[in-house]
């Protein structure tokens, strides 16, 4: 299954870039779910809930693996 990180080139997205401080870029694609923008970690999860991937490979993909920690113990 694909998990897909979307990053949609807006004025923010432009500047930040433009500025070198690529750090900030998860806090836009936060931001910016409206502009359709979807973080790896909110796309892994969607997998997860429609059951296409298991918790383990939920955590082994994610970037922030706290976020699929409970999963984890859930299942073990």
């Amino acid at each position: 299954m694909l998990a897909a990180e979307v990053l949609v080139n807006n004025h923010a997205v432009g500047n930040i870039v433009r500025e070198g401080k690529t750090d900030q870029l998860d806090n836009v694609i936060r931001s910016g779910a409206l502009q359709g923008m979807v973080s790896m970690d909110v796309s892994i999860q969607r997998l997860l809930d429609g059951g296409f991937i298991t918790s383990q490979e939920a955590y082994a993909a994610a970037l922030d693996k706290s976020r699929f920690e409970r999963g984890m113990k859930d299942n073990a």
